[in-house]
């Protein structure tokens, strides 16, 4: 269909030009229900994308898209110079260099809204003079406005783009709506420009949407936004306040080298897979409040923030480190073979959805049961098992830490340290002494004895179980070694066996000098270690032997019921009782320090 053709349909209004579409579509479903509807997309001679068919022996699927073509390219549109409802009218100018140029005028308000188009439509280089209202609009073929004017309010609300829509270098002078559209196929803003405030609240973009190199001079609002595919923004500018609250990005975000001018506002925002930020210019407040990040680490490598960014609660849940199943290693059923046809063909996990679906019916209860179980067993993979990881976290992490430095945020700040710390596993550090460099398993082994005892630092929790767990172990130890009966008192002392056992192990762990000068401890000692114990007096004569001294002779005096025979076993389980005991009150203070940033 030619422009001349298109323009004559329609100036007869919306309701002659829906029942005219409405009948391609039906002969179209009639075709797709008999499975003859093939098409393919071709790059045409002016450069743009067209659907043609894809089985010649069907002559009828070429009919309806030549047909169905919609073509308003180069046409001035304007509304309410003529009367409204009495119809419009449309004229051709020739230009310059065999150029021509349709200018229609006397349209009804509402020139676009609701109307359907069949087919392919392009309003390359249109100029819409007034405002231009595409509400409800249904596009079911692919949509070109490339280098499309808007010189008044556009509004595109609840608009249907069923295939590829192409905005590029599109040229927005007034306020943009596109609030609750759909795009389900990818959509391409590349270098348009927006020059008022442009509104993409709500709206869902089911596959790519190219925002690279785009200008928006007003406030860009992409409140509760999906973006399903890659969003790509890089080389943008954003002028004005940018708000992305609440939007979701299931793919790729890429906003490398974005130049935030204002506000720039993530909070709440989702990011499942690939947010990169690298080397972003924010010169005002930037907020990641309540952020989750459940992908990769987000990579803010080299960027730039004129003021301390907000990171209250952001949440960083690293995803799985294989998703794609090209690295997975060999194996005995052959080289990814078995991997591809049970996950690549999706059997696996369709019958694990059938049989959890079926669980959930019956007990909810279960169903959040295994659903927790596996949740945890995934968390204990890929934290402790799964050793590939990506090489850049650890300079993601250190990005990220240089952030929460700037904002003064010491929580993040940490959790961060931590990140960085574990990143380095199986990438720089490792754990085998053998294999690798000597000085990067001490780093994994001094990491991971960290991590353990004390949650890198954070933890009061850790350290103090571990010191409570020490003095119990070295107590029972100590009450085994001296082969002695908790049933009474000792005669040479106040205390039981046990009670003495944890006395010495209360002395050990507390490392206070002054503790092993007291009465009690000498009483613990003579206890467990006194020649003469558990209520039994030795009273039988020994022989006299000129190398030991006096106090051993055969009589009994008073110093033989104060002499103490610690063993060596006691003295080396006490020293090392003592070790692990300073090194848990030292990570127990440095989480007080750490807590309460204690200089």
């Amino acid at each position: 269909m030619d422009t001349g053709k298109t323009l004559r349909k329609y100036i007869k209004g919306k309701s002659k030009w829906n029942v005219w579409a409405n009948s391609l579509l039906e002969r179209k479903e009639k075709l797709k229900k008999a499975g003859n509807w093939k098409v393919t997309q071709i790059v045409d001679r002016n450069g743009g994308l067209i659907t043609v068919s894809a089985d010649e022996t069907i002559p009828e699927i070429q009919e309806i898209l030549d047909e169905a073509f919609v073509d308003f390219s180069k046409t001035h549109i304007s509304n309410f110079t003529g009367e409204s409802g009495t119809g419009g009218h449309w004229y051709e100018h020739d230009l310059d260099f065999g150029r021509y140029v349709y200018e229609v005028t006397g349209i009804d308000y509402e020139n676009f809204s609701g109307f359907i188009f069949p087919g392919d439509v392009t309003f390359h280089n249109a100029v819409f003079k007034e405002i231009a209202e595409f509400e409800d609009a249904s596009f079911h073929g692919l949509c070109d406005f490339t280098k499309a004017e808007f010189k008044d309010i556009s509004k595109f609300d609840k608009a249907t783009f069923h295939e590829w829509a192409n905005f590029k270098e599109v040229n927005f002078s007034q306020k943009v709506n596109f609030s609750e559209v759909a795009f389900k196929e990818g959509v391409n803003f590349a270098d348009a420009s927006f020059k008022k405030k442009v509104n993409f609240s709500s709206a869902v973009f089911k596959n790519e949407a190219d925002f690279s190199s785009s200008k928006f001079e007003g406030d860009a609002e992409f409140f509760d936004t999906e973006f399903h595919w890659s969003a790509q923004f890089h080389n943008s500018i954003f002028q004005q306040d940018a708000n992305f609250h609440l939007s979701r990005f299931f793919n790729w975000a890429n906003f490398r080298q974005v130049d935030f001018e204002r506000h720039a506002n993530f909070s709440e925002a989702e990011f499942k897979y690939r947010p990169d930020f690298q080397a972003i210019l924010s010169k005002r407040a930037f907020s990641l409040r309540n952020t989750i990040f459940n992908s990769n680490i987000p990579n803010f490598t080299q960027a730039n923030f004129a003021e301390s960014p907000r990171l209250d609660h952001i949440e960083i849940t690293p995803s799985p480190k294989y998703k794609n199943l090209k690295h997975y290693p060999k194996t005995m059923f052959g080289k990814y073979n078995w991997q591809k046809y049970f996950w690549d063909k999706k059997f696996i996990p369709y019958l694990v959805g059938i049989f959890l679906r079926a669980v959930n019916r019956v007990s909810p209860t279960l169903y959040s049961t295994i659903i927790y179980f596996f949740k945890c067993i995934s968390h204990i993979w890929n934290k402790f098992i799964n050793t590939r990881r990506n090489s850049n976290e650890e300079a993601h992490y250190r990005a990220l830490k240089r952030l929460a430095i700037q904002a003064h945020d010491h929580e993040n700040e940490m959790k961060f340290f931590a990140g960085e710390i574990r990143a380095r596993r199986h990438v720089t550090d490792f754990a085998n002494f053998l294999t690798h460099d000597f000085a990067s398993s001490m780093r994994y082994w001094a990491g991971f004895i960290y991590e353990i005892f004390s949650d890198f630092g954070r933890s009061f929790i850790r350290p103090a179980l571990w010191w409570f767990a020490c003095l119990w172990l070295f107590a029972n130890l100590t009450l085994s070694g001296a082969g002695l009966e908790d049933k009474t008192k000792c005669h040479n002392s106040q205390l039981t066996p046990k009670e003495a056992a944890y006395t010495i192990g209360l002395k050990n762990s507390l490392l206070i000098l002054g503790l092993t000068k007291t009465n009690i401890v000498k009483q613990a000692e003579l206890c467990l270690y006194g020649v003469n114990k558990n209520g039994e007096v030795d009273k039988e004569t020994k022989p006299y032997d000129p190398k030991i001294k006096r106090a051993f002779q055969s009589k009994p005096t008073k110093a033989d019921t104060t002499k103490t025979d610690i063993p060596f076993k006691a003295v080396v389980q006490g020293i090392t009782h003592s070790l692990l005991s300073l090194l848990f009150i030292f990570l127990l203070l440095l989480a007080i320090r750490n807590q309460f940033k204690i200089k």
